[in-house]
């Protein structure tokens, strides 16, 4: 069998692919199923994550362990899924189960991959590795987890009574954040999309909430647009509760 020439075989390679290599970077172990769609084949995205299953596994980050380690057993990449829910408000598997004080749906994430960050060690109590991390980053308290939701919150919602101490005690751990209205032509648009919004979830059959800024110019309140379907998966947490349960769509005022 002849050999190519090394600058022929240079020539006729993508050079993604010799990135790939070089870096050894390739499909992990059952990488084919972490872009999978939920019939087993390929998601038309590949190498990409199927947007929908990001969508859930983040969302049920919030209250369903059953639900999370079904999806993430099946496609350990979707344990380092992040979804923006709008206006920047990124939020990962693990951010959800973080300011939801979840403790045992963040070790779930963790074992398969997730990343920890200054929210989950407040929620773990771990004061002596978020008192490093703040004096070796000075004002990083100040910083919004998912949904605005603070630092010093995160530690209350997981009873981590050590780390809501020490947050009590540094300035700026628990500043709420501050939105910026919107104008006519996003408050038309968010309209719209919260009603296709709606719609989708109906064919899903499950619950979701996004968030949103409101239209008032006197004060930018933030606003929890909920859906409840009638043939939903798990009852919401009473912090994110919809106003009904009969399929209707309302808004209220989040409470996390």
């Amino acid at each position: 069998m002849s050999r190519l020439p090394r600058r022929v075989f240079l020539m006729s390679v993508p050079t993604g692919c010799l990135a790939a290599a070089a870096y050894g970077i390739g499909a992990p172990v059952g990488g084919n199923r972490d872009s999978a769609n939920t019939s087993g084949s390929l998601y038309p995205g590949f190498p990409g994550q199927n947007p929908k299953l990001v969508e859930e596994v983040v969302r049920y980050s919030h209250f369903d362990i059953d639900a999370v380690h079904e999806l993430i057993t099946d496609r350990p990449a979707l344990a380092k899924a992040s979804w923006d829910w709008g206006f920047g408000d990124w939020e990962s598997a693990l951010g959800a189960a973080s300011h939801m004080g979840r403790r045992d749906m963040a070790e779930l994430l963790i074992t398969h991959g997730a990343r920890p960050n200054m929210f989950t060690f407040a929620m773990f109590d771990q004061v002596d590795t978020l008192r490093a991390i703040v004096q070796a980053n000075p004002g990083v308290q100040r910083i919004h987890g998912p949904h605005g939701i603070t630092l010093l919150v995160h530690a209350r919602n997981g009873k981590a009574e050590r780390v809501i101490d020490y947050l009590e005690s540094v300035e700026g751990a628990h500043v709420p954040q501050t939105n910026k209205p919107l104008d006519d032509e996003q408050k038309r648009f968010i309209s719209a999309r919260m009603g296709m919004a709606a719609g989708m979830t109906r064919r899903l059959g499950s619950w979701r909430c996004a968030t949103a800024c409101s239209a008032s110019s006197a004060a930018s309140a933030r606003l929890a647009i909920c859906y409840t379907s009638a043939s939903t998966r798990s009852t919401p947490p009473a912090r994110h509760r919809c106003g009904s349960t009969s399929g209707s769509m309302t808004a209220v005022s989040p409470k996390c």
